[in-house]
């Protein structure tokens, strides 16, 4: 029979390849069925990574959830029996959780009504006893967890509020019964629902989400409020504030639904009682999108079998087409190496064709630089082209670029913006700055007071900025300006792409404490911005530059280092090279700051990895404020290190530089250089609150400015 076989952990569609192998043979208590259809479920991404509560030996089949036949012909729905799952022709399942499948659903939409709808059940009746007339809250509404959870609300008499990402979404949960949709995209969720509630706050909140989700869920849950946790789609597991669960008396509630099984086998496991009427709701558009047969169609060559590097001779059933194995990367890779040789190629030149190759940033999308691949892959292209010596786009040099514009330019530019700022952004011919701070709007950056006036089809620009690095070689800058003074201070921003060319644009240099101007203050005098470089809605600014911040803080605080590299590396050479200078206390300090750097450092691969799960989030100001404090820690011993030699400075000329070198100067450099890590990318105080309310779910500071038009505030 042909199965789908997973022989070592990672995303799913580098590691499943299709085979030929025998049928699975029953244990005692198991039963044999023939798949009829199989549904692509969230955990079945996990068993592949690794990272499902169950943990099949390799290797298996996924598929987790399926409808069968028995060998008697009866048509079933269960869960099966791992490592034999339903990526397959033929599966195994514990005979006792065979449950009958509903006439009125077809195969496809009965294999996805199983572990949805009795999670559902469990999660809202068992766990948190949802009662008509209570509010219900479901994030990913639209999803299979989350789709059957609002329609099991409303089936019990709740009022129903779901949170989804996007106007589809928002449309299928409409349809689905939800009362009220809220797109978190475009929407405060802790508003919304505090609005809708009359400030109360939801009775229940269902959460197969986590990560950002829980911490809005923490602040809008009611008093004596459940919140349910079901999963955690969004790669980051929630930290719950006991403290907070207590001031506000609210409880937290896990469900593994699978566990029920094991330790209450005898426990009734509810079916719709009329699947034709939540059929007619829509409970599948979410969960059962496409179907996929599992054989090839006829006239394709059969898979080939190979003992390394398999190329999946297909799709996993219910996977658009995107390039996720690592051999065929490697191909491309090599073939861009033989077409445009490093060694005979113009830098430039050289630059362009990997991106047009798709191998500049593999996960963006194709025609953009990407393959629409895993995040993860992009080790692969960079490992190719480092051996074969060729040329990189200088990321010291575009940094603001690469890690602050481009996610912004991808998220909410138009497919002209993106086409057009994206190529020579990625290459370097074109260098980015940032035009966010003002003299009066630094830690409080909502209070900016630049103003972008709509003249015809253009903005006309005034005020200024500060602090803005590269602006002196900068081409382009993202820019915040307020478009609106008559509405509270975050709700009257716009975002937009500046032309640092334009006559109006003055730049001038800010000394600092290292004696060179690598920032700057721009002046903007009636700086003209067609609409078209307006990137967001009028007035969502605001949203719009969380995905610049929070990208920002990933690129500070997180960026790839090798063990012992960066500012710890330049510590530990000198303690080594010049043992006159130890003493006991020194080498106690250094040991403590070397484990703390690596402790860092791993850190930042780890969050390096949940990007691959979705948009970075406040988790990075954490590792933003560890960055600062560290640098500044270590640069302070080196310094105490060398003694006499340590207060010497190697130069003091004004200077303009393209980049930051903290390792290619003296230890003085780094000493003062330092001081300015606790300020950019979001000062220490203001970090600190994020992480406070954002990571950690404390309650936030009491604000008085919060619903004042910002024209009336005091300045």
């Amino acid at each position: 029979m042909q199965a789908w076989r997973v022989y070592e952990n990672g995303e799913p569609g580098a590691v499943m390849r299709r085979e030929e192998v025998e049928p699975p043979t029953p244990a005692d208590g198991q039963v044999l069925l023939r798949v009829r259809a199989a549904n692509v479920n969230f955990p079945d991404a996990l068993l592949c990574r690794g990272h499902y509560q169950i943990r099949p030996p390799l290797p298996f089949t996924p598929g987790v959830e399926l409808c069968g036949e028995t060998e008697d012909g009866r048509r079933v729905i269960t869960t099966a029996a791992l490592p034999h799952g339903g990526f397959a022709a033929y599966a195994l399942a514990d005979a006792a959780g065979l449950l009958p499948a509903p006439e009125s659903l077809d195969d496809a939409e009965a294999a996805a009504l199983h572990i949805g709808y009795q999670t559902g059940w469990f999660g809202l009746h068992r766990r948190a006893a949802l009662q008509e007339g209570e509010t219900l809250l479901v994030h990913a509404a639209a999803g299979g967890v989350g789709s059957a959870a609002v329609q099991l609300g409303k089936a019990a008499g709740a009022t129903v509020i779901g949170v989804v990402g996007g106007p589809e979404k928002a449309a299928v949960a409409r349809t689905l019964g939800c009362d009220l949709v809220i797109d978190r995209r475009s929407e405060d969720v802790v508003a919304a629902v505090k609005a809708a509630t009359g400030g109360r706050g939801a009775d229940v909140i269902y959460d197969p989400v986590g990560g950002e989700a829980y911490q809005q869920s923490a602040k809008c849950v009611a008093f004596e409020g459940r919140i349910v946790i079901v999963g955690f789609a969004s790669g980051t597991v929630p930290a719950p504030a006991l403290n907070h669960a207590l001031v506000k008396n609210y409880s937290v509630l896990g469900l593994h639904w699978g566990l029920y099984a094991v330790k209450d086998p005898g426990r009734d496991r509810p079916l719709p009682r009329d699947p034709d009427r939540l059929r007619r709701q829509g409970p599948d558009q979410a969960p059962h999108r496409r179907a996929r047969p599992l054989r090839r169609r006829r006239g394709r060559r059969p898979a080939r079998r190979r003992r390394h590097h398999h190329r999946p001779p297909g799709r996993p059933p219910g996977r658009s087409p995107r390039m996720t194995d690592a051999a065929e990367l490697r191909a491309l890779t090599r073939q861009l190496l033989a077409d445009h040789p490093p060694a005979t190629t113009d830098r430039t030149d050289f630059l362009r064709a990997r991106f047009d190759a798709g191998l500049a940033w593999v996960h963006y999308p194709a025609g953009l630089g990407g393959l629409d691949a895993p995040r993860a892959l992009q080790a692969v292209v960079d490992a190719e082209l480092a051996a074969a010596g060729a040329p990189d786009n200088d990321p010291r040099r575009i940094g603001i670029g690469l890690g602050m514009a481009a996610p912004t330019l991808l998220a909410y530019g138009s497919e002209e913006v993106k086409r057009r700022f994206l190529r020579p952004l990625w290459v370097g011919e074109e260098v980015w700055c940032q035009l966010f701070s003002e003299p009066g709007a630094g830690s409080d950056l909502a209070a900016l007071g630049t103003r972008a006036v709509k003249d015809g089809e253009d903005w006309v620009v005034d005020g200024q900025k500060v602090w803005t690095s590269s602006a002196h070689v900068a081409r382009w800058a993202i820019l915040i300006a307020r478009t609106d003074p008559d509405v509270p201070k975050h709700r009257g921003i716009t975002y937009f792409v500046c032309d640092m060319t334009d006559p109006g644009v003055e730049v001038r240099p800010l000394r600092q404490i290292t004696g060179e101007a690598e920032f700057n203050e721009v002046f903007l005098t009636g700086v003209r911005i067609p609409d078209a470089h307006r990137l967001g809605e009028v007035g969502d600014g605001w949203r719009v530059a969380q995905t610049t911040l929070m990208n920002e803080r990933v690129s500070i605080g997180g960026a790839r280092i090798p063990r012992e590299g960066g500012m710890i590396g330049k510590a530990a050479t000198t303690w080594r090279e010049r043992p006159e200078l130890r003493t006991h206390d020194l080498h106690r300090r250094l040991l403590d700051l070397w484990v703390d750097a690596e402790v860092a450092r791993l850190t930042g691969e780890r969050l390096r990895q949940q990007l691959v799960a979705g948009q970075p989030g406040p988790e990075g100001s954490a590792m933003k404020l560890g960055f600062a404090r560290l640098n500044q820690a270590i640069s302070g011993l080196e310094v105490e290190l060398l003694g006499e030699e340590g207060l010497l400075y190697g130069e003091w000329e004004m200077r303009r530089p393209e980049l930051v070198d903290f390792t290619g100067r003296d230890a003085g450099y780094r000493y003062l250089r330092s001081k300015g890590n606790s300020i950019e990318g979001g000062t220490t105080e203001v970090l600190l609150n994020i992480v406070a309310e954002r990571v950690l779910g404390l309650p936030s500071e009491p604000r008085n400015d919060k619903d004042v038009a910002w024209k009336d505030l005091t300045r």
